[in-house]
């Protein structure tokens, strides 16, 4: 809750104190519910203390995450007109964060390195710095295979180890964060790997140290969430499933709607784990309209690779189908993200499967139609964000036809070829 202190320093115009008293109560509860309430307090505060521009950004974030992007690109420019290498390394690390979120590794990337270099030009501790590192890593993750990044991830893990845990005034982060975070991708390079039990083991250091500190119930579901793909591999499907029905109604309570695309797009999985392959599909439409109301590019990429696979193995429907495989090796190739050759070996299957009697979609504006027209969805609005020009976009999507139907033409011809 909003301390009664904040607008009490308000009304003094006791600018600085109230920021100070804001932020600390916002660390302390960082939920939808809190940041709603506490953005008209953080604006008065911005109209009238130059340096509170990154409170407000973080805060906005929360529920209005473009209108934080653009607040944290402002608080950047005039962080590096001025020299305060702090705030900027701040800033660009959010932007870093937004611009993964939305899809755009390569951009993020970039905001990585510059958080890096100001981190290095402010002299800042060394858990800030590990924190640098660390961001830059994830922005690589998602961008080259597990294998690749499993050393960096080891590296980094010996210098967390060998740090002691506290805070100076040198520390703009949290010794649990950075430990946190560098974890969670230790966690997703395990799991990418196919080491399942390592994996788990991981994600339980990550959930121990969010109960030693006491976070919110919601981000700790969030963490318990992840155990949920290395059980399902491993064939305990209903327990997979009860682990992502809990996280999903402790999100609900709390109103935390960011993570339930993905959370529901799990269940989904799940559920054609067991067989149940209408609840999955209906369960990926509802994912969908989640990921799309949070503009989790990702999650939406995911989902309709997905779903494609549920339409074309188990409802018998590849033109559909088609249009979902396409739609995600789309996504991922104008973001830069995930495995497109997936995607492109799901569309063949899609088109072998047909016998040549299914179309591939003549455009973005055909392929949003054939995805089935989802309330709540827009796959040509997303498309149109994450690519320089829509004469760009059609361009990748018509290359990415031509080598699904010569990926299917070569399954044709494949005696020995099955359909997994």
């Amino acid at each position: 809750m909003v301390s009664a202190a904040a607008p009490y320093l308000i009304r003094q115009k006791q600018w600085e104190q109230a920021a100070a008293t804001l932020e600390l109560a916002f660390n302390r509860d960082p939920s939808r519910a809190n940041a709603s309430a506490m953005r008209p307090l953080a604006q008065k505060i911005a109209d009238n203390l130059d340096s509170a521009g990154l409170l407000l950004a973080t805060v906005t974030e929360v529920t209005d995450p473009a209108a934080a992007e653009q607040l944290f690109g402002d608080c950047l420019a005039a962080a590096v007109a001025c020299g305060d290498h702090r705030v900027a390394m701040i800033a660009a690390g959010r932007l870093a964060y937004r611009n993964l979120h939305s899809g755009r590794p390569a951009q993020a990337l970039t905001f990585a390195d510059q958080a890096v270099s100001h981190a290095e030009q402010a002299a800042m501790g060394p858990w800030t710095m590990l924190g640098t590192e660390v961001q830059r890593l994830q922005m690589l993750s998602e961008m080259q295979d597990a294998g690749s990044v499993a050393p960096e991830v080891q590296r980094l893990r010996g210098l967390m180890e060998a740090a002691k845990a506290g805070t100076g005034d040198d520390e703009a982060a949290h010794s649990w964060d950075v430990r946190e975070a560098l974890l969670n991708i230790d966690r997703r390079v395990k799991t990418a790997l196919g080491e399942w039990d390592e994996a788990r083991a991981v994600n339980a250091e990550i959930v121990a140290s969010m109960q030693a500190r006491q976070a919110p119930t919601s981000q700790i579901a969030v963490a318990r969430m992840n155990d949920y793909g290395p059980l399902l591999r491993r064939g305990e499907a209903s327990k997979a499933r009860d682990i992502l029905l809990g996280c999903r109604q402790v999100l609900l309570d709390a109103n935390e709607l960011g993570m339930l695309g993905v959370i529901t797009g799990g269940v989904a999985d799940v559920e054609a784990g067991l067989g149940h392959f209408d609840n999955a599909i209906k369960l990926a439409w509802d994912a969908l309209r989640y990921g799309y109301a949070a503009g989790d590019a990702g999650a939406i990429r995911d989902v309709y690779h997905n779903l494609g696979n549920y339409l074309v193995k188990h409802a018998s429907q590849p033109a559909p189908a088609l249009a979902c495989h396409l739609c995600a090796a789309l996504i991922k190739t104008l973001s830069g993200t995930g495995d497109i050759e997936s995607s492109l070996r799901a569309a063949a299957i899609d088109l072998y499967v047909s016998g040549g009697t299914i179309e591939p979609p003549a455009g973005i504006a055909d392929l949003s139609s054939k995805t089935g027209d989802i309330p709540g969805t827009d796959p040509a609005a997303l498309v149109t964000g994450l690519s320089p020009s829509p004469e760009a976009a059609e361009q990748v999507l018509t290359d990415l036809i031509a080598r699904a139907q010569a990926l299917a033409e070569a399954l044709s011809g494949d005696a020995a070829w099955v359909m997994p």
